[in-house]
């Protein structure tokens, strides 16, 4: 049996108004008509009585808006976008907005039509948070040269784009300082391949951490995943591998990502390894997960929440002044208590 679709006309019916008052409550339109609250609060319950559902397209044509915003995401994406993605839809609840998200994977003719297709349903802000892929700058410039009202997450390759930008750095710092203070010496950080421009950025980072610190990034202070392994458990045997196989082992070693995290930290256990006892695994992009083990990994707070913020602000109160802002993550101040007094292991 098929349900016969609401029309404005049956909410204004049973509101017992004209339908252009119901128009101008559900769909917006001209200031002419004037709508009193308690007219306004008999249309809105006639709409919820008979399940109204707003037609986008007439309310544009009123002069009204869609809510919507757009968030195009990377199908493939780790933690930390679908954090910031999670975070945009909470956020933007709070200021009356629904989101649609739109997802692909290396492919951005497909990123285009989403676009499109987006800008089709009205969405009113469009915050992308995937688009550095490596070997695809100049076709990435080619397509999105010209959506000059797009809310990047990160720089894009596009003069005077609006951008949110995160940065470890100084929360970075702050945890080589404790554990300096700790007596701790060596430090490590794990990264992929830094063709990848966040591998690259964690590689800067983590280098300026430590020359706050006093202290040179040396080549043995970075490990780099060999190409030709991919998997999780493949990455993680072989840095477990080179860790035991050095005479001076890292005492603190920093891996962004829980994944590979949990996985070193359980083979390096299996070796024989006391954790946190002769070594700190600690983490960098917050993901529940990182508490599940045992010991517990902690992590900075990349402040997720203030980067959706962001992300709303740059779209929704452009200036022309004001094209980036950057967002520090944090370091985590009961971790810094515990470790702040004395000397030995962390715990």
């Amino acid at each position: 049996m098929s349900l016969k679709k609401v029309r404005l006309d049956d909410v204004a019916k049973l509101a017992g108004v004209s339908r252009a008052s119901a128009g101008k409550v559900l769909n917006g339109g001209t200031d002419s008509i004037r709508i009193s609250e308690t007219t306004r609060e008999k249309i809105l319950a006639a709409a919820k009585q008979l399940d109204y559902q707003q037609n986008i397209a007439a309310s544009m044509l009123a002069g009204g808006t869609s809510g919507l915003i757009g968030v195009l995401l990377d199908s493939w994406a780790q933690y930390r976008a679908t954090a910031v993605s999670r975070e945009i839809e909470a956020r933007a609840k709070v200021r009356g907005y629904r989101v649609l998200v739109s997802s692909t994977h290396d492919d951005l003719g497909d990123m285009k039509r989403n676009l499109q297709t987006m800008r089709r349903h009205g969405t009113e802000a469009v915050l992308c948070l995937a688009h550095r892929y490596p070997g695809m700058l100049e076709t990435f410039q080619r397509e999105f040269g010209k959506e000059d009202d797009m809310v990047f997450l990160e720089k894009p390759v596009l003069e005077n784009a609006r951008y949110v930008s995160s940065s470890r750095e100084t929360a970075l710092s702050e945890l080589v300082r404790d554990c300096k203070a700790r007596g701790m010496e060596r430090f490590c950080t794990v990264m992929s391949d830094l063709f990848w421009t966040s591998e690259a950025a964690l590689m800067r980072e983590f280098s300026a951490a430590l020359r706050s610190n006093g202290l040179e990034c040396t080549p043995e202070m970075t490990m780099g995943y060999p190409q030709k392994r991919t998997g999780i458990r493949e990455r993680a045997e072989w840095v477990a591998d080179q860790i035991l196989r050095r005479e001076k082992r890292p005492q603190l070693i920093f891996i962004d990502d829980a994944a590979h995290a949990i996985c070193i930290q359980n083979m390096l256990q299996s070796s024989g390894i006391r954790l946190p006892e002769e070594l700190v695994i600690f983490g960098g992009n917050d993901d529940p997960f990182f508490k599940l083990t045992t010991p517990p990994i902690h992590s900075l707070n990349p402040r997720y929440d203030k980067i959706a913020e962001a992300l709303l602000d740059l779209a929704f109160h452009p200036s022309p002044n004001l094209r980036c802002l950057e967002i520090e993550a944090e370091y985590p101040k009961e971790y810094c208590i515990k470790i702040g007094k004395g000397k030995g292991p962390i715990k």
